[in-house]
C-alpha cells in the first residue's frame, strides 16, 4: 500500500547541537508540559511539508534547520528532507525508486529550474502524474497539490476544540470546493474533469448580448439593403 509515516524530526543547529523527536509505524503521541516543545515538533513537520518560511522555532530556540526523514509504507526505502530557516527550497536525498536526489522548490513555478516539492509528497501516497481536479462549482480546474490534501495529514492545533469539522477549509467559500474534490480523487481516483467547465454568468450575459447585438445589426443591414434593392429596381423601370 502507497503511503509513508515519520521517522525522525531534527531540528538542526550548529552552534548548541541538534535535537531530534523519533517516531514509529501506527500511533504516535507527544506529550510534556507547557512550553516543553510539542508545537515546535507540529511546526517543524509542517515546514518540511511547504509552510511558510516563517521560523518554526521561537527566536532563542536558536536552529535554523529542519530534516525529516520519512520511510515507504510499500518498501524499505527512504526520503530525507533538509530545509533551512528563511528557504523556500528543499534538499531532497531518496533511495525510493521514482523519486530523485535534489533539490526541489517549496511553490510551484513554470518554467523553474528546480522541480516543485509537490512532487515528491503526492508519489510517496501513489500519486506518480500530474493531477487536474475541479476547484469551483463552474467545474473549472487546477492542479492538484500536496497541500490541497495536507488536512488529511496534518491538522491545525489552534482548530481542534472548532464545532466544525477541522479537515474543512476555514474559508470554506474559497477553499472546500477544492479540498473536497482533491480528498474525492484520494479516495476514488475519480478528478470529475471529464464536465465541461461551466463559463460565468457575467460570461455567458455578455456572450448573450454580443450574439443578438450581431444578429440585429445582420436584420438591420439586410432591410437596408432591400431598401436599396427596392430603390435601385424602381429607378430602372421608371
Amino acid at each position: 500500500m502507497a503511503g509513508f509515516y515519520i521517522k525522525k524530526v531534527i531540528a538542526k543547529s550548529a552552534a548548541k547541537g541538534d535535537a531530534c523527536v523519533t517516531f514509529g509505524k501506527g500511533l504516535t503521541i507527544i506529550q510534556g508540559r507547557s512550553d516543553s516543545g510539542k508545537t515546535c515538533v507540529a511546526n517543524c513537520i509542517d515546514f518540511i511539508f511547504g509552510g511558510s518560511v516563517d521560523k518554526p522555532f521561537k527566536e532563542t530556540a536558536g536552529y535554523n534547520g529542519v530534516t525529516m526523514i520519512v520511510a515507504s509504507n510499500d518498501s524499505d526505502g527512504e526520503v530525507v528532507f533538509h530545509r533551512t530557516v528563511g528557504k523556500n527550497q528543499v534538499e531532497v536525498s531518496s533511495n525510493i525508486t521514482g523519486i530523485e536526489s535534489g533539490t526541489y522548490d517549496v511553490n510551484y513555478h513554470k518554467g523553474a529550474k528546480n522541480p516543485p516539492l509537490n512532487e515528491v509528497w503526492l508519489k510517496l501516497i501513489g500519486i506518480q502524474n500530474e493531477v487536474m481536479v475541479v476547484t469551483n462549482a463552474r467545474f473549472e480546474t487546477k492542479r492538484l497539490t500536496w497541500r490541497n490534501l495536507l488536512r488529511v495529514f496534518y491538522l491545525d492545533e489552534n482548530r481542534v476544540d472548532d464545532i466544525d469539522s477541522i479537515a474543512e477549509p476555514r474559508h470554506r467559500y474559497m477553499e472546500n470546493t477544492l479540498f473536497l474534490s482533491a480528498l474525492l480523487y484520494l479516495i476514488s481516483g475519480r478528478t470529475f474533469t471529464e464536465v465541461d467547465a461551466q463559463e460565468k454568468k457575467e460570461i455567458k450575459q455578455a456572450r448573450r448580448k454580443a450574439v443578438r447585438e450581431y444578429v440585429n445589426r445582420k436584420i438591420q443591414d439586410a432591410a437596408e439593403r432591400k431598401e436599396q434593392l427596392g430603390q435601385y429596381r424602381t429607378m430602372r423601370f421608371a
